[in-house]
């Protein structure tokens, strides 16, 4: 059976961290905040998206990226376990940054 595992995100990008594996390879971590639309008259609800990237991707980001900064990703949903707990994660393929204003 054929799957789509796919997943396309646009918004900001908070608690940038980056590491190096064991094997010399960076490993960025962020966590993307997209919103939801809620009901009129409510108020949308913040969604937040734990993702990572790996080697040359990212290195960029770990270069250029910081809280506030508007992102695309384009990747793929991973699921892992952390203390006994199901986690998922983003693992980014694909990113571009979408506006040159800023936000602090």
């Amino acid at each position: 059976m054929l799957g789509v595992n796919q997943v396309i995100l646009l918004g900001k990008c908070y608690n940038t961290k980056t590491m190096t594996s064991k094997n010399g390879k960076a490993i960025t971590t962020f966590t993307l905040t997209t919103y939801k639309r809620m009901g009129e008259g409510e108020k949308d609800k913040a969604l937040f998206h734990s993702c990572v990237a790996y080697g040359k991707l990212a290195e960029l980001l770990a270069k250029y990226l910081h809280d506030g900064k508007e992102l695309y990703v384009d990747g793929t949903l991973e699921y892992y376990q952390k203390d006994g707990v199901t986690k998922t994660q983003i693992v980014v393929v694909e990113s571009q940054f979408t506006s040159a204003k800023e936000v602090a």
